[in-house]
C-alpha cells in the first residue's frame, strides 16, 4: 500500500507542472535543469530508504500527470466550441495525463529494478529509461509525440540542428541528460564524477557550432533558384461551418478562392491542420481536380508519404506546362498558316500567280525584309498593302 505523504505529492506534481513551463508558449528552458535534478536527487535518495517498487511507480506517475495536466489542458478548450464535445472536456483535463503519466511512473519503475548504487551509474540508466519510455510513448498505438522534453529547445534552432544527425529522439534523450547533469555535481561522490557534468553542459555549445556552421552554409546558397512557391494559408473563416456539416462542397470552394491557385504557378499550399471538412474522399478528389491540384496530403501522414507527393505534384505540373507550351505553339501555327493561306489567295488573284508561286512570293519578301512569314502574309492582308510583282 502506497504511504500518502502529501507534500511529496505536491512536490513531484509540482515539478512536472513546473517542467512544462519550458515548452511553448512560456519557453523557460533553464526551468527543467532545476526540475530534472530535482527529480533525480528526490529518487536517488528515496532509492536508499525504500525498495517499494509501487511507490516509486507513483513518484513518477505523479511527476508525469503534473507535467501533462498543465500542458495538454488547453485540448479541452478546443472541445467548447461544439455541445457535442464538451462531454470530453474531464476526459481530456484528468484521463489523458492520468494515462500518459503511467510511461514515466514505468521509468521510476524500472529505475528501482536496477537497484541504483553509484550517482553516475544511476544518472544514466535513468537518462536512458527516460529516452527509451517517451520512444515507446511516441510510438506506441500510433503514438502520442506530444511535449517531448526536446520541445524546450524550440527556439535554439543552431542546437536544434543536431536532430539532423541523432534524430528526434536521440535529442530528447541527450535533454534528459543534459537536464539531470547538475545532479551529479550535486550528489558528486569523487572529482571524476563532475567531469559527467561538465561534458554535458559543454555539448550544448558543441550543437550551437555545429548548428550556426549548417545555417550559413544554408543561407549561403543564395544562388539556387526553385521554380515553385510555398504558401501557408491561414483561414478567417469560422470554424463553425467546418464542423457543422453544412454544405461542405462550398467550403472547400472557399478554401481554394482563398489559396487564390494559378495555373500557370507551381505553388505547395499548407492549410491549417483539421480544416478540411466532413467530405467524402471522391468530392474532394474533385474539387481538388477541377481547381488544378495536382496532389495533396492530409494528416496523419509521414515525410515518407509528403517527400514524393511534392516530386508528383512538380512533375505533373512540369508535363502539363509542356503540354500547354505544345497546344500554344500549334495554336500559333494555326493560325500562321491561316494568315498564309488568306495572303496566297489575294497574291493569287492580284498577280495572276499559281499557289507555290504565291508562297513563294511570300518567301522571298520575308527573306529581303527580314521578317517572318506571318508578318508578311499580314502586310499582304491589310487592306493599304499594294503586293508588287
Amino acid at each position: 500500500m502506497i504511504k500518502k505523504n502529501y507534500i511529496e505529492i505536491v512536490f513531484l506534481i509540482s515539478l512536472g507542472v513546473a517542467s512544462s513551463l519550458s515548452l511553448p508558449p512560456y519557453n523557460y528552458l533553464i526551468i527543467n535543469f532545476f526540475t530534472f535534478s530535482s527529480f533525480f536527487i528526490f529518487l536517488f535518495k528515496k532509492s536508499k530508504t525504500t525498495k517499494s517498487k509501487k511507490d516509486f511507480f507513483f513518484y513518477g506517475w505523479l511527476f508525469g500527470f503534473g507535467y501533462f495536466l498543465s500542458s495538454l489542458y488547453w485540448i479541452s478548450i478546443s472541445l467548447t466550441f461544439d455541445q457535442n464535445f464538451k462531454f470530453l472536456i474531464p476526459i481530456t483535463i484528468i484521463l489523458i495525463p492520468s494515462f500518459l503519466g503511467i510511461f514515466y511512473g514505468l521509468v521510476t519503475f524500472c529505475f528501482i529494478i536496477s537497484k541504483p548504487q553509484k550517482i553516475v551509474s544511476s544518472f544514466f540508466i535513468f537518462s536512458l529509461l527516460f529516452g527509451v519510455f517517451e520512444f515507446i510513448r511516441g510510438s506506441i498505438l500510433t503514438g502520442f509525440p506530444w511535449n517531448l522534453i526536446a520541445y524546450s529547445f524550440v527556439n535554439h534552432l543552431e542546437i536544434l540542428s543536431i536532430t539532423s544527425i541523432i534524430g528526434t529522439y536521440g535529442f530528447n534523450l541527450f535533454c534528459i541528460s543534459l537536464f539531470t547533469s547538475p545532479a551529479i555535481f550535486i550528489l558528486r561522490e569523487t572529482k571524476k564524477d563532475i567531469g559527467v557534468c561538465v561534458i554535458f553542459l559543454f555539448l550544448p555549445f558543441l550543437f550551437y557550432l555545429y548548428g550556426s556552421s549548417y545555417k550559413e552554409t544554408f543561407n549561403s546558397s543564395d544562388n539556387v533558384s526553385y521554380d515553385y512557391k510555398v504558401r501557408a494559408i491561414g483561414s478567417n473563416i469560422s470554424l463553425d461551418r467546418y464542423y457543422s456539416n453544412i454544405d461542405p462542397v462550398s467550403v472547400i470552394n472557399d478554401l481554394i478562392n482563398i489559396s487564390e491557385p494559378e495555373r500557370d504557378e507551381k505553388t505547395i499550399f499548407v492549410w491549417p491542420e483539421g480544416i478540411l471538412p466532413d467530405i467524402s474522399q471522391k468530392e474532394l478528389v474533385d474539387r481538388a481536380r477541377d481547381a488544378g491540384v495536382m496532389a495533396y496530403v492530409v494528416k496523419p501522414f509521414t515525410i515518407g508519404d509528403l517527400i514524393p507527393a511534392i516530386e508528383i505534384a512538380i512533375s505533373r505540373h512540369t508535363q502539363m506546362r509542356s503540354l500547354a507550351a505544345e497546344v500554344a505553339d500549334l495554336h500559333d501555327r494555326l493560325e500562321t498558316r491561316k494568315i498564309i493561306d488568306r495572303a496566297k489567295g489575294i497574291l493569287m488573284k492580284a498577280l495572276n500567280l499559281s499557289e507555290p508561286e504565291a508562297f513563294s512570293w511570300i518567301q522571298r519578301a520575308a527573306m529581303d525584309r527580314r521578317l517572318t512569314m506571318k508578318q508578311v502574309a499580314e502586310a499582304v492582308i491589310s487592306p493599304q498593302a499594294v503586293p508588287e510583282s
